[in-house]
């Protein structure tokens, strides 16, 4: 449901006065997240290796990889590419885009796995991340689970959006969505802090490649 999100603001991300002729091709490989971290980190490694060099091989120029957690990674998957071919970054574009908006203290809301990528680097760019203590961290991998089965009910977004109000009560100006999946469920109607959707930002990194990028309703995009 992740990657539909994405092809849909995808969509919406690209400019529409682009004749037919002047359309980019999009290819998608939609692997088996999250049962691939079940894995070993060797076996994973490979494998986002082998499943980005086929998107190469499929005539990809620029690939981004809807999954926040699988950037632990980044590194292996930007070496089994060309030179060529452009690998974005989607932590770094959510943290710039975080920057841009004028925002100096996000709450980060991800999973475990990508939370220190998330912590490291806005702490290079100079933010100060208002992290979730270890309870918040446990109710936010439980939400990821309960969304990835199928769960969207308003109690699930209750749950996430007293997360929020915590988060802006310890100084947090904004809440950063590092999962994919979470944008699914908040949206700016109902949350206390501005959303910095990864989902949306990663489309709107894409688009640039191939028009002008827009704000996407529910999520700060560059």
């Amino acid at each position: 449901m992740a990657t539909l999100d994405l092809y849909g603001l995808l969509i919406s991300s690209i400019r529409r006065d682009k004749a037919i002729t002047e359309a980019r091709h999009i290819v998608i490989n939609n692997i088996p997240v999250p049962n691939l971290f079940q894995q070993p980190d060797g076996f994973i490694r490979g494998y986002l290796a082998e499943q980005t060099r086929l998107l190469e091989t499929a005539g990809a120029k620029v690939i981004g990889v809807c999954c926040n957690s699988a950037h632990h990674f980044f590194a292996s998957m930007r070496q089994a590419l060309s030179d060529e071919v452009v690998l974005v970054d989607l932590i770094q574009e959510v943290c710039l885009s975080t920057e841009k908006n004028g925002f100096r203290r996000p709450g980060v809301f991800s999973s475990t796995m990508a939370r220190p990528l998330y912590e490291q680097r806005c702490k290079s760019l100079g933010l100060n991340p208002v992290m979730l203590d270890s309870a918040g961290q446990g109710k936010v991998d439980q939400a990821i689970s309960r969304i990835l089965y199928g769960e969207r009910g308003p109690e699930l977004l209750h749950e996430l959006d007293a997360l929020a109000a915590d988060s802006a009560s310890r100084g947090a100006d904004c809440v950063i969505l590092g999962c994919t999946d979470l944008p699914l469920v908040m949206t700016s109607d109902t949350c206390p802090l501005p959303l910095i959707s990864s989902t949306a930002v990663l489309a709107s990194a894409l688009a640039r490649f191939g028009g002008d990028p827009v704000t996407v309703n529910g999520g700060i995009v560059a």
